[in-house]
């Protein structure tokens, strides 16, 4: 591990850090500058990233039933992986509807 620190004159400092862990205190009526490496435990890997809803044939309207019971954030893309504006509605606290200008295939990411 590497530990960038940097004190100026008016006894304040900046601190950056690469690896795996720091706890840093200071004291500035004193200017004692104390700093303590502790090691960071990894944790276990995360749940994979959300499962897309996805509408192969181009609809007006798509109605999503994602079953969170809370009200979402959505974004939607085209089938090849662009953005697409729309009109994005929570309609229940499990259920999402998006409305298009012109009818659209692709697929609907919430978290």
């Amino acid at each position: 591990m590497e530990v960038f620190l940097t004190l100026t004159n008016d006894n304040s400092f900046s601190i950056g850090m690469v690896g795996d862990g720091l706890n840093l205190s200071m004291q500035t009526d004193d200017t004692v500058l104390e700093a303590t490496l502790i090691p960071i435990m990894q944790g276990p890997p995360g749940a994979a990233g959300p499962a897309p809803f996805v509408f192969n044939s181009a609809l007006s309207q798509w109605v999503v039933n994602h079953n969170l019971g809370r009200n979402v954030m959505s974004k939607v893309y085209s089938l090849g992986g662009t953005e697409v504006l729309a009109e994005i509605t929570n309609v229940t606290i499990n259920q999402v509807v998006v409305n298009f200008d012109q009818p659209q295939a692709g697929y609907l990411i919430v978290v």
